[in-house]
């Protein structure tokens, strides 16, 4: 077994059942590990911090911690069922901590695999590898018997928790009533500051270490001017969190750092400014690049500068647009030029995963998205091959928009599958190729083997078996219950709020066995949607079979239009933006648009006009 080295541990992450204590929770009752209690008090003292990444219930969990008198060890607790790589790599953002300081410990040689793929440089052990640290928590860290660095953790996770809340994180940091203050007495926290120029990293520009000698030789050369920065804000104090050197003559930074507790909050923004720009050569890597147009202007904000700020974002936070779709949308979107804020949530593939994240605008996952309740979420996390839990989830229902486009479009394309022993329905892969089937499951899995991740391999090969006896594959989703998944989503819209579907075209073109009934079936779909929302005063239709009127305005399938299509398309796009929220919005020009580059490389093959030879010669290949 290698020894590892403990001396710059600052966060052990624990899993829970048969790791941090016996048992499994989620089975019955669990039997603390003495030694594990202990250590986890004893590194909190060191100011060691402590977090969990299991699979199990929050509540469950959280219960057990409380009993134990233990929910308070832990910061930034993450459970739930999704996989544990993603969950680490995002932990280790929300705390502000390189990865090459902590431990991960977990039972599973499978979750250790994982999570070491996601973080690479992060420490992981089984549960028996440990021994070393038990014996050497006394001697690593550093004295902290009033556990100050673990309630700093605490009050980050409440700004990281009250951050989710903002319409923006600009917004946010106004809220936060940031104050920072510059001192120049450096000898009041000499030890403070030597402290920081050696141990900051992610934040220190220079990172030029010095011994305290030399620190004294510094504060005594009167060519420069020296500085610590302290920092509070309506979470807490965070005292002494930076340091500067200022060459006067050259006006140049010689040292310029902060502690990892203020990222995110534009401190260094701020005493950059302050200090005039000065010529600042940095050393990578940094957390955070500087702004030189931003002076982070809600730090030291005045009631009257916060409220210029919330009179201005209280008008830039309306007249919000969301536009959902697939690449039938990619080229219209790309056309607009609006100073409207507006999010879209295009159809994308996760090159790690191969999760196809263009079902999540298909009216079952949409449907599912308003619908299910946590428990059937989770049950398709843990049941479905390659998921991503974007397939039924949207902005939709976390922020207000004003207005909402919709796509029918995926209904067309997307096979749907009902699990056999409760009914739910989800949409998966463009295809429509019959996922429970193991042959064909495994072939979209092994394009995945090359890219050195063998823990998600056998994840996905264990849900395959799984997914193919728990489910049965449907294929297309009758208009019927299109349209009744589209009433129910506009329901669960405010009534406020304009609601835009885009319909494909009923326009039958061609006269080849292929395309026979295309157009009809699309036709059909349309009336069918436009009958179940006839009663919705907030709802109004894009339909595709008004743009196109020959063969000449499709690509390569009944799905995909001419640029000139798309471009009439954004026209109508621009008219209702603009009549809806009384703002400007503008398209490039037909010239600029022959020359735009697309967002990924089937739009730019259709561009180009060479997705029909593409799709040709593929059928040749299958000859």
């Amino acid at each position: 077994m290698t020894v590892k080295d403990y001396s710059k541990l600052k966060l052990v992450i624990w899993d829970l059942d048969d790791a941090f204590w016996e048992g499994t929770i989620s089975e019955g009752e669990i039997t603390p590990i003495a030694k594990n209690v202990k250590l986890v008090k004893d590194l909190a003292r060191r100011g060691i911090v402590s977090s969990i990444c299991s699979k199990n219930d929050m509540d469950v969990v959280e219960t057990k911690l409380k009993e134990l008198n233990l929910s308070e060890y832990f910061v930034f607790k993450s459970v739930n069922w999704t996989s544990k790589g993603p969950r680490v790599k995002q932990l280790l953002e929300d705390i502000h901590l390189r990865a090459a300081n902590v431990l991960f410990i977990d039972d599973n040689k499978l979750n250790l695999n994982e999570v070491e793929h996601y973080s690479p440089d992060i420490k992981v052990s089984l549960p028996d590898e440990i021994n070393e640290l038990y014996s050497v928590v006394d001697k690593i860290g550093k004295d902290d018997s009033e556990l100050s660095r673990l309630n700093n953790y605490h009050v980050l996770e409440e700004k990281r928790d009250a951050s989710r809340e903002a319409v923006s994180n600009e917004e946010f940091l106004y809220s936060c009533e940031i104050k920072v203050e510059i001192h120049k007495d450096i000898e009041n926290q000499f030890a403070r500051v030597h402290e920081l120029i050696n141990r900051t990293n992610q934040l220190n520009f220079t990172k030029l270490r010095i011994n305290e000698n030399e620190l004294r030789d510094l504060m005594a050369n009167g060519n420069y001017e020296l500085g610590y920065v302290t920092a509070t804000d309506r979470f807490g104090d965070y005292g002494v969190v930076g340091f500067y050197a200022l060459n006067l003559a050259k006006h140049k930074l010689e040292h310029f750092l902060f502690s990892c507790r203020t990222i995110g909050m534009g401190v260094e923004n701020y005493l950059y400014h302050y200090l005039d720009d000065p010529e600042l050569i940095v050393e990578e890597p940094v957390a955070y690049k500087i702004d030189m147009k931003d002076a982070s202007k809600w730090i030291n904000s005045s009631e009257q500068t916060y409220s210029e700020y919330t009179e201005m974002s209280s008008v830039s936070n309306t007249n919000k647009v969301l536009i959902k779709g697939s690449c039938e949308l990619e080229w219209a979107v790309d056309l607009l030029k609006t100073d409207v804020p507006f999010v879209d949530e295009l159809g994308h593939v996760n090159p790690d995963t191969s999760a196809d994240i263009t079902s999540f605008n298909h009216s079952v996952n949409m449907y599912d998205a308003f619908n299910l309740s946590e428990d059937q979420k989770r049950q398709f996390q843990q049941e479905v091959p390659m998921w991503d839990d974007e397939l039924i989830d949207s902005a939709m229902l976390h922020d207000k928009f004003d207005i909402i486009f919709l796509s029918g479009f995926l209904d067309q394309w997307e096979g749907v599958y009902e699990r056999i022993d409760t009914g739910e329905k989800i949409a998966l892969g463009v295809d429509k190729r019959d996922l429970t089937n193991l042959d064909i499951l495994k072939k979209k899995l092994n394009k995945l083997e090359n890219k050195n991740n063998e823990y998600y391999i056998q994840e996905q090969r264990q849900k395959m078996l799984q997914f193919s006896a728990k489910y049965k594959f449907i294929g297309d989703l009758p208009a019927k219950e299109a349209a009744k998944n589209f009433k129910y989503i506009i329901s669960k819209i405010p009534k406020e709020t304009k609601v835009v579907i885009f319909l494909p075209s009923g326009y039958q073109r061609g006269n080849t066995s292929k395309m026979k009934n295309e157009g009809k079936v699309r036709g059909d779909y349309n009336l069918m949607v436009k009958e179940a929302l006839a009663d919705y005063d907030n709802v109004s239709f894009l339909d595709f079979t008004k743009f196109t009127k020959n063969d000449s305005d499709f690509l390569e399938t009944q799905d995909h239009f001419s640029k000139e299509v798309y471009y009439e398309v954004a026209q109508e796009m621009q008219k209702i933006i603009s009549d809806s929220s009384k703002t400007e919005v503008n398209l490039i020009s037909k010239q600029d648009f022959e020359k735009s580059s697309f967002r990924n490389m089937y739009s730019k093959l259709n561009s180009l006009g060479l997705m029909k030879l593409v799709m040709r010669a593929k059928s040749i290949v299958k000859k």
